[in-house]
């Protein structure tokens, strides 16, 4: 089996995945992406998960299994969008400290000017990122 073969940890799934992986790939977005396993398979000191019995699957356990799937899907893309918004203010509050210290070493009265107008707008792009997440939360 070839480690590098995306298709091989397919095992029997729709092969749709393989492009959501690429993107995510493409976009250096597998460092931030975050796996949630069903509640089924959680294990802590008040849960332990039950096995089921082998046997047919029933429309319902699809229907299920969809919404399942679904509320998942919806909660890794609620989670990126939160882990880009922090990422995005992290790389904004670097921004701004570095032209705090540009400021401190500039002499010139036009740059000057423009390194304080710099340092509003990155000011004004943190509180914005501030409140969404707060209200993304």
């Amino acid at each position: 089996m070839d480690g590098d073969n995306r298709k091989n940890f397919l095992r029997g799934e729709k092969s749709h995945i393989l492009y959501y992986w690429q993107l995510m790939d493409e976009n250096d977005l597998l460092s931030h992406s975050l796996a949630v396993l069903s509640d089924s398979t959680k294990v802590d000191s008040d849960h332990v998960p039950t096995t089921q019995k082998p046997g047919k699957k029933g429309k319902n356990d699809d229907k299920n299994a969809d919404k399942d799937f679904r509320e998942n899907v919806s909660k890794s893309f609620s989670e990126l969008a939160k882990n880009q918004s922090i990422n995005q203010l992290r790389l904004e509050k670097k921004e701004l400290r570095r032209l705090k210290a540009e400021l401190r070493e500039c002499d010139d009265d036009e740059d000057r000017a423009d390194i304080q107008e710099a340092i509003k707008d990155s000011n004004e792009i943190i509180e914005f990122l501030k409140k969404t997440f707060r209200n993304e939360n």
